[in-house]
C-alpha cells in the first residue's frame, strides 16, 4: 500500500511540475499573439482596411488588389524574422485566408509557406540595374 502512495505522489508532483511549465509557455505565446497583431496592424499598412471599404464600396477589382498588396507586404515584414517565419506565416496566411475568400479568390498557402521557399522567390528575380 505505501508503495502505491509514493507512486501516486510522484505522478502528481510530475503533474504539476507540468502544469507550471504550461503556464509559463502559455503565458509566452499570449505575449507572442499580443506582438504579431501589432505587427499586422502598424500605422503604415492599411491596405487591409482600404480592402474592407472596397468591399463595402462593391468594387472586388479593388479590394483583391489590396488585400494581395497587404498579403505580400505582410509577408515581408515576417521574413525579418527568419526564426519565427512558420508561426508568424500561419497567422498570417489564415487571417488573409478569410479575407480573400470574401472577394472569391482561393489563397495558395504553400506557396510561402517555408522561409527557403520564400528566399527562393525573391533570389530567382532579375536585378534591378539602378541608374
Amino acid at each position: 500500500m505505501e508503495g502505491l502512495f509514493i507512486i501516486t505522489a510522484l505522478i502528481m508532483i510530475a503533474f504539476g511540475v507540468f502544469q507550471i511549465v504550461l503556464f509559463f509557455k502559455v503565458w509566452k505565446m499570449t505575449d507572442n499573439v499580443s506582438k504579431l497583431t501589432e505587427f499586422l496592424t502598424k500605422e503604415e499598412d492599411k491596405s487591409v482596411e482600404e480592402g474592407d471599404y472596397y468591399v463595402l464600396a462593391g468594387d472586388i477589382e479593388k479590394a483583391k488588389e489590396a488585400y494581395t498588396w497587404s498579403f505580400y507586404h505582410a509577408i515581408l515584414r515576417c521574413a525579418k524574422d527568419s526564426l519565427n517565419y512558420g508561426t508568424n506565416y500561419h497567422y498570417i496566411s489564415s487571417f488573409y485566408e478569410k479575407k480573400f475568400k470574401n472577394v472569391g479568390i482561393d489563397l495558395d498557402t504553400q506557396r510561402f509557406a517555408r522561409y527557403r521557399d520564400l528566399q527562393d522567390i525573391l533570389s530567382s528575380l532579375p536585378e534591378q540595374k539602378y541608374l
